[in-house]
């Protein structure tokens, strides 16, 4: 197998995972560079894996001749200027989520990525859990019948000291939203996946709980898709104790599956499996997995109700094993950038909605 020539840009928190799940996959990736803007925590990075290349300039990184594709885990409004500096050098690139926090910029990013005959993901490694790929071949299978009604709710707690870590939290200009855009856009990625296309959105945000932050805590959104169904969004970090996230999913049978994301570290189960004849083995693998406590997705909260993660055989793993494979098969990615803009269309949606107190028709420019 060829090996990818593979570095990271930005090497701050998330990029620690990006780090291992490259580490592990080292007989089909070489790890080559790393970039970050303060050099300390690139030759960090550089020392703990072992990489050659050190860069605190991206424009440089991608220069070096070893690169074939990077990995961005940068603040979210740098993901799609990066992307295109990437496409310009001709390096393929999977950005961590969300895509973009701008519409116009992210159909730019696409296109720039297409003239360029790059690939170009989104990271949004839970479609990778099994209780994901199970749901989503149970409505491919047809055992839900039509899709009538699904429901996306994500519950969490974050406090001052969450927003106080890092200086971008919490604002419009540097993390670009709040609640949406940070802890909910994989469950909102997940629950349009699943439901199928939006035809209209009408959606409300506020800051309810938060007034140290400037974006929003809290955001609601009731929807028409386009083949029929309904379903409604409601998102908070305002939440203790906290619920996790959960889709369920219902078909015009009445059968019923979801996914819960447990905030104690139980992910991805499918904690609803109403198909007649499968009901019985659900509920025995569900009890297996919650015994387990564990998937691919190892990680701990800690006492400020933030996620702690643990290197390991993680869902990142997979889907960067798969950005890798779509390079060498020369195929699209399995979260393409044009399925990773699918989630942020919804969430522009909602925010210009609430401005504007006007439902939104998709699809949606920005």
């Amino acid at each position: 197998m060829r090996k990818v020539g593979i570095g990271i840009i930005g090497c701050g928190g998330i990029a620690n995972m990006h780090a291992g799940a490259v580490a592990n996959l080292s007989d089909e990736l070489d790890f080559v560079a790393v970039c970050d803007t303060v050099e300390e925590r690139a030759r960090k990075m550089a020392a703990a894996y072992n990489v050659p290349g050190v860069y605190t300039d991206s424009r440089a990184m991608l220069r070096d001749p070893r690169l074939e594709a990077v990995l961005v885990c940068t603040p979210h409004p740098s993901h799609c200027p990066l992307a295109m500096q990437a496409a310009e050098a001709g390096k393929h690139v999977m950005v961590e989520k969300p895509l973009s926090v701008d519409l116009k910029q992210a159909d730019q990013a696409i296109e720039a990525a297409k003239k360029a005959g790059i690939k170009f993901g989104v990271i949004f490694q839970r479609r990778f859990w099994p209780a994901a790929q199970r749901a989503r071949k149970a409505i491919d299978d047809g055992k839900l019948g039509k899709i009538i009604v699904g429901d996306c709710q994500v519950k969490w707690w974050r406090d001052k000291a969450y927003y106080d870590r890092d200086a971008w939290r919490g604002t419009w200009s540097a993390e670009g939203g709040g609640v949406m855009v940070n802890q909910a856009v994989h469950a909102i990625d997940m629950y349009q996946w699943l439901m199928g296309p939006i035809d209209t959105i009408y959606g409300q945000w506020a800051n309810l709980s938060h007034p140290y932050i400037e974006v929003e805590d809290t955001a609601v959104a009731a929807i028409r898709f386009k083949n029929g169904a309904l379903g409604t969004i409601l998102t908070t970090v305002s939440t203790k104790p906290q619920l996790g996230s959960r889709i369920a999913v219902t078909g015009d049978n009445g059968n019923t599956v979801s996914i819960l994301e447990h905030p104690e570290g139980r992910y991805g189960v499918n904690e609803i499996w109403e198909i007649p004849g499968e009901t019985e083995a659900a509920a025995k693998l569900l009890a297996e997995e919650q015994a387990k406590a564990e998937f691919m997705f190892r990680s701990r909260i800690d006492e400020n109700g933030n996620r702690v993660s643990e290197r390991n055989v993680t869902c990142h793993q997979l889907q960067i094993q798969d950005f890798a494979n779509a390079i060498r098969e020369n195929r699209e990615p399995a979260v393409s950038a044009e399925e990773g803009r699918k989630a942020i269309e919804i969430i522009m949606a909602i925010y210009h909605s609430g401005r504007t107190g006007q439902p939104v028709k998709f699809p949606f420019y920005g």
